[in-house]
């Protein structure tokens, strides 16, 4: 602090001793935010606190005492919330009794704390999440993409939210929730990046799914299609396909994704499906063959499964490499 602002302190010091109500709104978010500045946290908190029960005409220092809230209590280290998690959100809330979510307001940094807390945290929390979210308003949040000091860029606030809500509600299983979010979100005239872009759009096609909407799911699965790392496509686009009554369409997705994976306990999902899709056709033997086939690839690794039949010693000899 410089020697104006130190006497400016101890000036407003003497008046605050003297009479809290005698600050107006220019003086009361000046003390603070000198106080603030001296990194005297828990007495701006204090003298936050007084005007807040004396002063209720007072309005312009709100702001200046929200942070100090914020600086004491919100913006730490996980460790520090975990330690007493009802206290941060309790101080969140009394941030949120006060500040708007506006210009130089410590509302959103607050609530974008907690959110980050929830995500390490928390993952599986997909309510308390929701909450945090529900309590921004995205038209106000900044749409401009960040850049950082070498040159790379990165999502918007806004492009963030949508991202986060869209997977949040479908985590959550609130699917019909999450298509009319994701729509909200791809009707705007944001700068989207290709990976938020990817992942809203497959969220909302999971979604549709769940909510039988199948023909819409699989457009957008087959824009889709291999854009997305570590999603089968092959699978969702088998189900979806079988779902509509599109068999021959469905069968040449899991045939492809059968052919491309080779022998593999760990592809024990695709077998499945194959046993899934034999018994559409009615024909006995085929059935038969690949029920075998898995009958004996689970007894080789020890996993539990129920054969359609009992077969006895047709297929003593033949190990699950010999019937695949």
């Amino acid at each position: 602090m410089n020697e104006n602002e130190l006497k400016s302190l101890e000036v407003y010091n003497a008046k605050f001793s003297e009479d809290p109500t005698s600050f107006n709104d220019f003086q009361a978010n000046d003390y603070i935010k000198l106080l603030k500045k001296s990194e005297k946290s828990e007495e701006a908190i204090e003298v936050g606190k007084t005007f807040m029960s004396q002063c209720p005409n007072l309005k312009g220092y709100l702001n200046q005492y929200g942070y100090a809230l914020y600086n004491k209590f919100i913006n730490v280290d996980d460790e520090k919330i975990k330690e007493n998690e009802t206290l941060f959100f309790s101080v969140l809330e009394d941030i949120l009794d006060v500040c708007k979510q506006e210009r130089y307001s410590p509302m959103e940094p607050s609530v974008n704390r907690a959110i980050k807390y929830l995500q390490r945290e928390k993952s599986s929390d997909y309510e308390k999440l929701i909450e945090m979210l529900n309590l921004l308003d995205p038209n106000l949040l900044d749409d401009k993409p960040f850049t950082n000091s070498e040159g790379k860029e990165f999502e918007s606030k806004k492009e963030r939210y949508y991202r986060l809500k869209v997977k949040a509600l479908y985590d959550a299983k609130k699917h019909q929730e999450c298509v009319q979010t994701a729509n909200n979100a791809l009707s705007l005239p944001l700068k989207w990046h290709f990976n938020t872009l990817q992942w809203i759009n497959y969220q909302r096609a999971c979604s549709l799914v769940e909510l039988e909407q199948f023909e819409e799911a699989k457009k957008v699965f087959l824009s889709l299609h291999n854009r997305i790392r570590n999603i089968n496509f092959y699978e969702v686009l088998y189900k979806t396909n079988a779902n509509i009554g599109n068999i021959k369409e469905a069968n040449a997705y899991l045939l492809y994704e059968f052919f491309e994976n080779g022998y593999n306990f760990n592809h024990l999902g695709i077998y499945l499906r194959l046993k899934e899709a034999t018994i559409r056709t009615n024909d006995s033997d085929l059935i038969e063959i690949v029920d075998a086939f898995i009958t004996k690839l689970c007894q080789e690794n020890n996993q539990g499964y129920t054969p359609e039949k009992d077969y006895g010693d047709k297929y003593l000899d033949h190990d699950s490499s010999e019937l695949y």
